[in-house]
């Protein structure tokens, strides 16, 4: 948490004066914070993690188009196709903010257990 989030400006991350950074005490009062999602995980896992954690989403985005085809009835079909669509959803809301929405990640991961779980 030392490369750009809440933390890290409210306990002084060292990496700011190692790097010489200005001008980010002004940004983080006008915004908040320095936090952005995907470039804050490639600082912190490298090009290792951010492709897991990438792969995790594709994986499952694949896992629920497959499925699909298994499928016996519509209503598990149209579970697995709004699994798909907000899978998409929620890539694109990790570009504008970071993943901390508790509701909805853990809906959207109990929702992905049950359709997995009634497709097998």
């Amino acid at each position: 948490g030392m490369f750009g989030g809440v933390i890290s400006i409210k306990y002084k991350s060292p990496i700011y004066e190692a790097y010489a950074l200005e001008g980010y005490e002004l940004y983080t009062k006008r915004y908040g914070s320095l936090d952005q999602f995907w470039p804050q995980a490639l600082a912190e896992t490298g090009l290792v993690g951010i492709s897991a954690f990438a792969a995790l989403f594709v994986s499952l985005f694949i896992i629920f188009y497959t499925l699909i085809g298994r499928s016996a009835n519509t209503e598990l079909d149209g579970l697995l196709r709004g699994l798909m669509i907000y899978t998409m959803v929620v890539i694109i809301y990790s570009f504008g903010s970071g993943l901390n929405v508790t509701p909805i990640i853990f809906s959207f991961a109990a929702f992905a257990g049950m359709g997995i779980g009634c497709a097998k």
